[in-house]
């Protein structure tokens, strides 16, 4: 569901790492009883600024592509 609420152009197999980080993020902060609401609800939200942040990354890069012309 975060994957397709940013709609990103490549496929999902690419923001795997970043993922699978978010996932050992969350069960490590699950396992030192850090997280005050439910696993899924965090887990979501850990995945979705991970997107983010990916998505950020993704145009930063095309705009220093383009950064010549300006």
């Amino acid at each position: 569901m975060a994957y397709r609420s940013q709609k990103f152009d490549q496929p999902i197999t690419d923001f795997l790492p970043a993922i699978i980080q978010a996932f050992k993020q969350t069960v490590y902060l699950y396992k030192q009883n850090r997280i005050k609401t439910s696993f899924v609800p965090y887990f979501y939200a850990v995945v979705l600024g991970a997107l983010v942040a990916e998505k950020r990354k993704v145009g930063r890069e095309e705009i220093s592509f383009w950064g010549w012309l300006g």
